[in-house]
């Protein structure tokens, strides 16, 4: 049965409590804490553990670029048409 609408809790947390949970979590984890973890990222991605590779590398280096690849069938290719604006019409929205 689908639910629709809003719904106690759904939806993104607000900045207040986004902020008060950052705090709670850094009286919680000490560096050293967070060290360890790493080292225990480190050696299971030694390990082969692909998961462990991928935060690592996310951690250090940044997410790739997510690419997108469309592709039509024969019969219905994908259209795509550029307009360019001039610059006044950008100014007027």
């Amino acid at each position: 049965m689908p639910r629709g609408g809003a719904r106690p809790g759904a939806g993104r947390k607000s900045k207040a409590e986004t902020l008060q949970l950052d705090k709670l979590l850094d009286e919680c984890v000490s560096d050293d804490d967070i060290k360890e973890l790493f080292r225990v990222l480190v050696r299971n991605g030694k390990r082969g553990n692909i998961n462990a590779i991928m935060a690592l590398f996310a951690y250090r280096y940044g997410k790739p670029k997510e690419r997108l690849e469309l592709s039509g069938d024969e019969e219905r290719p994908i259209t795509v048409r550029i307009v360019k604006a001039s610059q006044s019409r950008l100014s007027d929205q």
